[in-house]
């Protein structure tokens, strides 16, 4: 497996896990997950606990100096509407991995960041770098502890393998239908074409194909698996923008990938990650595209207002 990996690029790093401490664990049961928040700062002593409760905290990385000390925990550098982010979150998550996550705005990197790499998601692993969605999900599940997220059969791993490699092709044609005739490549244009349409179906056919043939109810059988986690990210977007492509994703086929999609949303992995879909289509229609994130300032929690815990 060829992994984008830079070596030793936090040998000059303040350790500055005393500072910012998040401790993220994600059971394997389906009640709510246990997470530990410290957040201790010099300005002002604030210390929040919070134990099987719905509560998630993301360091925002203009808060820091530098890269956070990974000798210790796993840092998942992130933007929490970014869908390749999504999947590395996905898979930490089923992996059951305790992880720092921090939140980079990509309109306005912090200085620190560029200087590791100019895109999430990247982890920070034991002075390692790894970057590429897919490229750090098969690190997580072929290096950290925990369910595996492959099949047990060689058949089934073959499968999923070349499912995965393809899903920059089934991804391309949805971004192309949501584009139409007008939009820019990651935007919502008018206009849609036929061909458009056949093109995607055509590739909801492929995942199709793969549901009957493993018996569902996700990709690979009874077991969620990394091609699950890889696409459902972009293919909750394309069933959410229906109202722009006029193609129901969940409809389609018969049902069978909008069984598969409610199947994912179920699961508190996706519940966690994925945003508040009203949210997160009202942006659509004010930004017109799906990597607005990229362009304009959002917090962690700005779309995802089921990460905040209630104050009493």
């Amino acid at each position: 497996m060829c992994f984008a990996i830079c070596l030793n690029l936090l040998a000059t790093t303040r350790n500055l896990a005393s500072d910012h401490l998040v401790h993220w664990s994600q059971p394997s049961t389906a009640g709510p997950v246990s997470l530990l928040i410290r957040s201790v700062r010099s300005s002002g002593c604030t210390e929040f606990r919070s134990t099987r409760q719905l509560h998630r905290q993301f360091i925002e990385g203009h808060s820091l100096d530098g890269p956070l000390d990974d000798s210790k925990e796993l840092i998942f550098y992130t933007h929490t509407l970014c869908p390749y982010a999504q999947r590395v979150w996905l898979t930490l998550l089923e992996k059951e991995v305790d992880f720092y996550p921090v939140q980079i705005d990509l309109s306005d990197k912090p200085p620190f960041y560029r200087s590791i790499c100019s895109l999430v998601p990247a982890i920070s692993h034991l002075g390692t770098i790894v970057t590429e969605s897919i490229d750090i999900c098969n690190w997580i599940d072929e290096s950290l502890e925990g369910p595996s997220l492959v099949p047990s059969e060689q058949a089934g791993r073959q499968a999923m393998s070349a499912l995965v490699s393809s899903s920059s092709t089934i991804n391309s044609a949805g971004l192309s239908l949501l584009a139409g005739r007008s939009g820019r490549s990651w935007g919502i244009g008018e206009g849609q074409s036929e061909a458009q349409r056949r093109s995607f179906e055509a590739q909801l056919r492929r995942l199709d194909g793969v549901l009957s043939k493993f018996g569902g109810p996700f990709l690979f059988g009874e077991r969620v698996s990394l091609a699950d986690l890889i696409i459902f990210p972009f293919m909750e977007r394309f069933a959410l923008a229906k109202e722009f492509t006029g193609y129901d994703v969940h409809d389609a086929l018969g049902g069978s990938i909008g069984a598969w999609l409610s199947s994912m949303a179920e699961r508190p992995s996706c519940k966690m990650a994925s945003a508040n879909s009203t949210l997160l289509l009202e942006a659509f229609r004010k930004h017109r595209s799906l990597d607005f994130f990229d362009y304009t300032t959002y917090m962690a929690t700005e779309l995802h207002p089921h990460l905040i815990e209630p104050t009493n």
